[in-house]
């Protein structure tokens, strides 16, 4: 357990270690897919959409529903993929990642 009086002796180090880990995440991504590959979501640690790509067989009137279920569910489990991604990259770099994850979302 954490006790208070590490994070005041280490405010400078946990702020620095907060920082850099934001940078490091814009270059973190999860790539997702839905409906067979059909459509594919790429987003980034910051958990913005990078790019989806549609396959061309979905570009038609009649599928514009079933292509606006797709482009969720991707988006959805890119979305959850790049969250264990961040998870897993602030255990790796520091002592103090239970308080960074807190920090970060």
């Amino acid at each position: 357990m954490i006790k208070p009086e590490d994070i005041i002796a280490h405010i400078d180090t946990i702020k620095s270690s907060v920082e850099e880990t934001k940078s490091q995440l814009q270059s973190l991504q999860a790539t997702s897919e839905a409906g067979a590959g059909l459509v594919k979501a790429i987003v980034n640690g910051h958990k913005q959409v990078v790019s989806i790509a549609i396959d061309e067989s979905l570009l038609l009137p009649e599928d514009k529903v079933m292509l606006q279920d797709l482009i969720v569910a991707a988006v959805n489990l890119a979305l959850g993929k790049v969250e264990e991604k961040i998870k897993t990259e602030i255990k790796q770099l520091s002592p103090f990642s239970d308080m960074l994850n807190s920090l970060i979302k």
